[in-house]
Order: C-alpha cells, then sequence, then structure tokens
C-alpha cells in the first residue's frame, strides 16, 4: 500500500526526531490511526517502543497486529505491576460507603468522593488543604495508604503516576493513543517518560470530559505537529457532513478528503441515539430485531429508580441514585433537569412516566438484544459514547441529539457543553460509511447546504 504524503511526513519526523521531542498527530475519524503507529514502529525495527493503549480491547487487537519490538500496555496495567502487590483492589467507591467508613453525612461524602477524584484524575502531588470536604479526603486516601480499606484502581494509578522512577526510561520511543480522552494523570507519566513521544488523538473525538478527560492533543505544545485528514471509511457525502460540524462549530480549517472507495454492502447499520433514555424509548416504540451494544443494567438505572421515586416507594430508589430523595416531588425535578440542561434526567423522567409498569417488560427485551449472539439482519442500537470506534454501512440518528446552533447560543449558567455535543456529534455522523439518516434537529443544516 502507497503511503500518503502526510503519512511519509510524519514517518520521516519520527525517525529523524531526537530523544525528548514530542510529535503530536491529529487523525481525523477514519484516517488510519491505528496504520500510521504501525508504519513508525516497522521504520524503527531496532528501537524499544512503548505503546500506551486506551483499554485492554486495544492490548489485545494490536498485539496481534504490532512487531514484535513494539511492547503493548494499558497505563493501568503498567500501574497495577508496579503498586498493588499484595493490596486488595475494590470497586470505586460510593457516598453511602464514604459516609460510613469516616461517619460523616452522605453530602459530605459526596464533596468528600468529588475532591479525591479529581486528585486521583491530576498531575498533582498532594490533595490541596482547605475545608472539610478536603479534610475528609485526605483521611479517605489515607485509610487506602494505611491498607484500612481496599484501594481502587484510580488510587494505584495515582501512585504510580507519584513514582520517581516508573521504569519506563528504557523506551526509545513512548506513543500514546487516544490522546483527547486522556487525563491528566496519564499524561503527566508520559510527558515523564525521556525517549520520543508521540501522542495520536483526535481534538474533536473528545467527548469523555465528564469523567475527568482532559484533551491532551490541544493541551500539548508539540515539537511538531502533523494531521491525518485522508479517511478511508467515510464517503464523501459523510465527510461533507462532518466538515460542515467541524468548520461552523469547531473552526477547523484542516477539511477531512474522502478517498474511500468499494461500494456499499449493506451489511451493518445501527440507530444511534444521544441518551439512555432514547434507547429505551425506540424499544419502546419499534419492533425491529436489535443488537443492544449497551448493558441495560446501565441503561435502566436511573429510570427505574425515578420510577420508584414518583410512585413513593423510596426503598427501592437504590444506593446509587438516594439523590432523586433529596427532591420534594415530580415537579422540582423536573426543574432541577431543565436548569442543569441534563437531558439524560428530562428524558428518564420522561420514560418513567411513560412506561411505568411496562419498564420491566422492556428491560426484559433488552437484556435478550443485549446478551443474542445472533446477529443476522440485526439492527444495532446504541448510544454516541458507546458507537465510538465502530463503523456501519449505514446509520439513523435520532432526534435526542440537542440542536448545536441552540447550545452555542446558550449563555445560561449551567449550560450543556457546547464543544462536547459538537464533537458527539461528529463522532456519530463518522459512524457510518455510506448512508446517514439525521433525525436530530441538526439535519436543517445539512438541507440548506
Amino acid at each position: 500500500m502507497n503511503l500518503t504524503i502526510e503519512q511519509n511526513g510524519i514517518i520521516t519526523c519520527v525517525v529523524n526526531a531526537k530523544s525528548g521531542e514530542i510529535i503530536k498527530i491529529n487523525a481525523f475519524a477514519g484516517t488510519g490511526k491505528t496504520f500510521i503507529l504501525i508504519q513508525i514502529a516497522k521504520a524503527l525495527p531496532q528501537k524499544r517502543i512503548l505503546y500506551l493503549a486506551f483499554n485492554n480491547s486495544i492490548v489485545a487487537e494490536s498485539k496481534r497486529k504490532f512487531p514484535k519490538n513494539v511492547h503493548i500496555f494499558t497505563t493501568h496495567s503498567l500501574a497495577y505491576k508496579a503498586i498493588v502487590k499484595n493490596k486488595i483492589v475494590g470497586d470505586d467507591y460510593k457516598p453511602i460507603e464514604v459516609a460510613s467508613i469516616l461517619k460523616i453525612d452522605i453530602e459530605k461524602a459526596h464533596g468528600a468522593l468529588k475532591i479525591l477524584n479529581s486528585f486521583f484524575n491530576s498531575s498533582k502531588e498532594k490533595i490541596p488543604l482547605g475545608g472539610d470536604e478536603n479534610q475528609y479526603a485526605i483521611r479517605l486516601y489515607e485509610k487506602m495508604e494505611n491498607g484500612e480499606i481496599p484501594i481502587t484502581h484510580s488510587y494505584y494509578l495515582k501512585k504510580f503516576q507519584l513514582l520517581k522512577n516508573h521504569g519506563l526510561d528504557k523506551y526509545d520511543l513512548v506513543l500514546l493513543d487516544e490522546a483527547q480522552d486522556t487525563n491528566d494523570v496519564v499524561l503527566d507519566i508520559f510527558l515523564k517518560t525521556k525517549g520520543i513521544k508521540v501522542l495520536v488523538g483526535d481534538t474533536h473525538q473528545a467527548i469523555y470530559g465528564f469523567r475527568g478527560a482532559n484533551d491532551a492533543m490541544s493541551k500539548i505544545k508539540a515539537d511538531h505537529s502533523f494531521y491525518l485528514s485522508t479517511t478511508f471509511r467515510c464517503s464523501k457525502p459523510v465527510v461533507d457532513m462532518a466538515n460542515f460540524v467541524l468548520k461552523h462549530f469547531k473552526g477547523e480549517k484542516v477539511p477531512i478528503v474522502s478517498l474511500a472507495t468499494g461500494s456499499p454492502e449493506n451489511n451493518s447499520s445501527a440507530v444511534i441515539a444521544r441518551t439512555n433514555a432514547k434507547i429505551i424509548e425506540v424499544l419502546g416504540e419499534t419492533a425491529k430485531n436489535y443488537k443492544l451494544l449497551k448493558n441495560p443494567k446501565a441503561i435502566f438505572g436511573l429510570p427505574f429508580a425515578i420510577d420508584s421515586f414518583l410512585n413513593g416507594k423510596k426503598e427501592k430508589v437504590g444506593e446509587n441514585f438516594k439523590w432523586l430523595l433529596s427532591f420534594k416531588d415530580e415537579e422540582e425535578l423536573k426543574e432541577y433537569a431543565a436548569t442543569t440542561n441534563d437531558i439524560e434526567l428530562s428524558g428518564s423522567i420522561s420514560v418513567a412516566k411513560r412506561y411505568g409498569k411496562r419498564l420491566g417488560w422492556l428491560y426484559k427485551t433488552a437484556s435478550k438484544a443485549y446478551h443474542s449472539a445472533n446477529l443476522e439482519n440485526r439492527v444495532h442500537l446504541v448510544t454516541a459514547h458507546i458507537s465510538k470506534g465502530l463503523e456501519f454501512d449505514a446509520i439513523s440518528i435520532e432526534n435526542d441529539f440537542p440542536a448545536l446552533d441552540a447550545i452555542f447560543a446558550d449563555t445560561k449558567e449551567g449550560k450543556m457543553n457546547p464543544i462536547e455535543e459538537a464533537n458527539l456529534y461528529y463522532v456519530t455522523l463518522t459512524r457510518a460509511k455510506w448512508f446517514i439518516e439525521d433525525n436530530s434537529k441538526n439535519s436543517k443544516f445539512f438541507i440548506l447546504e
């Protein structure tokens, strides 16, 4: 396969780079991000290369594709080996658990957890001193340190970041994948390595800010910066829509160019929703043979809890949703959802009221669609966040995506994050190879074009 001018330029730069230099590759959707990393590795067969992958599935897939001189890990797996040893690792703590451990009320426990998780995701060396909640966060951290309570995955990653020697300086080259979704603790580990540093990602696919991710593609100043702008996945009509969004809402000056070849086989299709609540609506209103790609437990948890709240069954709300009990009634909850522009909460209230007792039946339907191994003639049903990394011949976009022009113009406090919403819509568009049926409010842009 002949390399493009962009690909050749990147490889030449990495081959000639000096130790410690930072090279940034902004790779649009479908432009061959994995391919360029493999070509870089092949061009440097004598070098020891570390590839920091985003998750374990990427690790497993990459080990089959990359040459032997590339060592492939997630940062969590490196941290686990260095830190955990004989320690007990548990799940993230819930406010109710912290309240019990520290003998404090739920609100203070919630605040302490927020401060602790912010510290875990940061490059800071210490939890900042402050009010009571900061002190509670420090006490919880110390209990993990002393082995009084199980540590968490975020804890041992943080401890790895704080090590003076990570053992990563033996690598001549370090590749950081999905850099747009990297939090500051991972970024600090990456930047402290001494070899050539290559970070790869798509700044327009940064959609996990709510989890503490901090787009390294925008944040880091590199010695050399490149674009991969030629997509081999998306056809020109799809690219035209993506370019419109990036130009008008993100100010992107580099257009994506399509070199997609072949013809649509119509072997794969998907319905993509913005919210979990819309997934439930689709299951409730259509009789298609769906393959659900998100665990029903994550989809139905909030609507089930709201249904219990609305019907006065406080004992069935569940620990994860006890915050619902702080609201007086349905109207107060609706007002909160509207004020904070929480479209997931608003949608879940609507779903709970609309389906009520049918939620249990819909959950069983969703479970069958999720666990089914038979994909023949099935339409994939997925949220926009889960769709990232997937591709389909055709997609249908649901109507729960917000109008981008409206949220970019919104100046109210508590507004939605316009950049992240534009990114999420761009991610959704670029899951399609050939065809898009857009039922969202954003379809008006393309009707006018």
